[in-house]
C-alpha cells in the first residue's frame, strides 16, 4: 500500500544530479525497511550522445535510457524499465534538434509515435527495425497538431505506470526531467527534494504544488517555482568520486527521510 510519494527535481537545467539523488533516496529507504521504487514519467535520449544505451535497448527491440536502467536496478523491482519510465523520447542532434520518435508503454503494450524515423533509420542501417517489429501500435506523424491530439496516449501510459508501481511498493520516488518543476500534473508529492551542484533543498510539498498552480502548470521550470518559495531545509553537498557519491548523498538525506517514515 502506497504510503509516501517523493519528488526529486533539478534546480538547474543540466547535470543537476537528479538521478544520483533519486538512487540515494531509494537506497536509504531500503535500508530503513521500506519497499521503494523509482518512477520517471518522462525521459529523453539523444541518439548521438547517448548511443551506447540506445543501441543496447534497440538490440533487444526496446527503447529505454540509462536513467531508467539505473533507477530500476536501485529499486530492486521486477518491473521493467518501460514501467519505471513510461514515456521516452529519442532526439536527433542537428542544427535544429528534433525528436525521432516517442515510445509509450501503456497497458503492457508498446506504442511508437514516429516523426523522423525513416531518414535516421536509413543512416544507421535499420537499427530501429526490431523495435518497430515488436511494437504493438505504430503511429506516424509529422503534424504537430496531430501530436497534440495523441496526448491521451502519454497520459494513459504515465497513469498506468504510477498505478502499477504504487500497488507493488510503499514509497514512489518520482524523478523529474531537465529542470521541469512537476513532471506529471496529477502528481501529489508528500515531500520535494531539489538538487544542484553543492546543494540539496527540501520544500514543503503542499506549498510547492501551490506555486506550480499559481504559475498555471505545464512545463514550468523549477527556477520559477522556487523563486516563490523558501526551502524548509538546505543541505550542503561536496563533490565525490562517482563510486562513492550515491552512498554519500544517502547519508545526507537520511535524517530528512526518517522524519517522514
Amino acid at each position: 500500500m502506497l504510503r509516501l510519494t517523493i519528488l526529486v527535481v533539478g534546480l538547474c537545467a543540466e547535470h543537476a544530479g537528479k538521478t544520483t539523488l533519486t538512487r540515494s533516496i531509494l537506497r536509504c529507504l531500503r535500508e530503513i525497511g521500506m519497499r521503494p521504487c523509482a518512477f520517471k514519467p518522462k525521459a529523453a535520449n539523444n541518439l548521438w550522445y547517448d548511443f551506447d544505451v540506445v543501441y543496447e535497448s534497440l538490440s533487444k527491440g526496446r527503447l529505454y535510457g540509462l536513467d531508467a536502467k539505473l533507477l530500476r536496478e536501485e529499486s530492486h523491482t521486477p518491473l521493467r524499465e518501460e514501467v519505471i519510465n513510461p514515456v521516452h523520447r529519442l532526439w536527433n542532434e542537428g542544427e535544429q534538434p528534433e525528436y525521432i520518435l516517442d515510445r509509450i508503454f501503456a497497458d503492457g503494450k508498446t506504442i511508437l509515435i514516429l516523426k523522423n524515423l525513416t531518414e535516421i533509420n536509413r543512416m544507421v542501417k535499420g537499427l530501429f527495425d526490431l523495435l518497430c517489429a515488436k511494437a504493438d501500435q505504430i503511429i506516424e506523424t509529422t503534424d504537430e497538431d496531430l501530436t497534440t491530439k495523441l496526448l491521451r496516449y502519454y497520459e494513459r501510459g504515465i497513469k498506468n505506470s504510477f498505478t502499477e508501481i504504487s500497488k507493488n511498493h510503499d514509497v514512489v520516488v518520482v524523478e523529474s526531467y531537465s529542470d521541469v518543476a512537476l513532471p506529471w500534473e496529477k502528481l501529489k508529492p508528500d515531500i520535494v527534494f531539489g538538487v544542484k551542484p553543492w546543494e540539496i533543498s527540501i520544500y514543503d510539498a503542499e506549498k510547492y504544488v501551490m506555486a506550480v498552480d499559481i504559475l498555471h502548470g505545464g512545463e514550468i521550470s523549477t527556477q520559477r517555482v522556487t523563486a516563490l518559495l523558501e526551502p524548509i531545509k538546505r543541505i550542503k553537498i561536496l563533490p565525490q568520486p562517482s563510486a562513492q557519491v550515491v552512498d554519500y548523498m544517502k547519508e545526507k538525506v537520511r535524517p530528512i527521510l526518517e522524519e517522514y517514515i
